[in-house]
């Protein structure tokens, strides 16, 4: 057998082998003592890129061999021309064909303007993949064409090698992407309209798209593909709503961020809604948090650190708003201690932004520092309280 087949043949092989093994392998494989899938990823790329190379000098060995039995031939043989005019043309012949190939594929990707980075990273990394089909498939049928005629095979062999290059890039970013910390999914999940709407007037009011760089707020909306918001099977009268914290820190865990909501809201306005779930989503960006970072906090300090979030959003309403969410909590304060928390946060907030002001002008702080002060102050206050009521005692006793 001739050697650029053999070469070509364990370098499709070596593809393979890394394919699978990313399909196989665990989503934190590199933590694994001695990272088995570490070295066999890293030994099919670098087996894979020698017998590439070798293919193509196989390859390009026997090219110059007919090349030069081409110019011996007679004149009817002018077919297996391989001057540098004929060479060129059909290059550009090629990059034709490529345009217009890029043209057809228009209508089978998926448009991802105006949402979050890490949004258009995912459907981007899904139209890359439509790309590379589209695009094999493109080129099966010229090539069915070319060598069935015979005319314009160049072109064809040229468009195949584009086509495997498009492969190599693709499996490349997959290796580099397969552990990092994002949401994967390049649509949504199905869930009620209401919630949607809320979680826009979350990203709205609090201005998340405009200047929530490095928040938890941009984590959590970069993650909003991932998020899951479901009403309970029942009303169990218990509890308004909560995030399922997995069990595990894991990356696979954060393509589904699982929010259920208590079946009563229902008739809820939106506003009402997005305040409920400002509370849920800040656990949620806590979650990534503690898998990214590796760190975790008490659960006392996760729900004062929520209630604080959801203070933040009712702060961004207007009174108007506000006025219409306290009036709606009020009838259901006896339902949940939560609620009675939540409706408390605003005198616990103006004690502690009193507190800061008069320490502002004892210690000539700057406004920036007032701010933080007052919200530190708030969240203190909120976990002080949180350790002395019994309903979160047992709550956090059961996590």
């Amino acid at each position: 057998m001739n050697k650029k087949w053999v070469f070509l043949g364990l370098w499709f092989l070596c593809v393979v082998v890394f394919s699978i093994g990313q399909l196989l392998a665990p989503p934190e494989y590199y933590l694994i003592p001695n990272n088995p899938w570490g070295n066999l990823f890293g030994a099919s790329v670098v087996l894979g890129i020698i017998f590439f190379v070798l293919a193509v000098i196989s390859f390009a060995k026997d090219f110059l061999n007919r090349k030069k039995e081409c110019n011996r031939v007679s004149e009817k043989n002018a077919k297996y021309d391989f001057s540098i005019k004929r060479v060129f043309s059909r290059v550009v012949l090629t990059g034709v064909v490529g345009i217009i190939f890029g043209v057809a594929m228009f209508p089978f990707l998926q448009d991802a303007s105006g949402l979050l980075y890490e949004q258009r990273a995912a459907i981007g990394g899904q139209n890359i993949v439509k790309m590379v089909v589209l695009w094999g498939i493109f080129t099966l049928i010229v090539s069915l064409y070319a060598f069935w005629k015979k005319h314009f095979r160049m072109v064809s062999i040229s468009l195949i090698i584009c086509w495997i290059i498009g492969i190599s890039f693709l499996l490349i970013v997959n290796m580099y992407g397969a552990n990092s910390y994002r949401c994967n999914k390049a649509n949504p999940y199905s869930m009620p309209s209401e919630f949607n709407r809320a979680l826009d007037l979350i990203s709205q009011r609090t201005g998340v798209d405009s200047f929530g760089s490095n928040t938890i707020l941009q984590t959590i909306f970069n993650f909003r593909n991932c998020l899951d918001i479901q009403y309970a099977s029942n009303d169990n009268g218990e509890v308004e709503a909560y995030f399922e914290w997995p069990p595990e820190k894991s990356q696979s865990n954060l393509q589904d961020l699982k929010i259920i909501v208590n079946p009563s809201y229902k008739n809820f306005d939106d506003l009402t809604l997005a305040t409920l779930l400002s509370h849920e989503i800040d656990h949620v960006g806590q979650y990534i948090n503690e898998v990214v970072t590796k760190e975790s906090i008490s659960c006392y300090e996760k729900e004062a650190k929520a209630f604080t979030a959801q203070h933040a959003f009712f702060l961004s309403l207007n009174q108007e708003e506000q006025r219409s969410i306290y009036a709606r909590l009020r009838d259901d304060t006896g339902k949940n201690p939560a609620i009675a928390t939540f409706l408390l946060t605003e005198e616990m907030g103006n004690d502690a932004t009193q507190a800061c002001a008069e320490l502002q002008k004892k210690n000539n702080l700057s406004n920036e520092q007032m701010i933080k002060c007052a919200w530190e102050g708030l969240e203190n206050k909120l976990l002080e309280d949180l350790q002395k009521d019994p309903y979160y005692q047992r709550q956090c006793l059961e996590r």
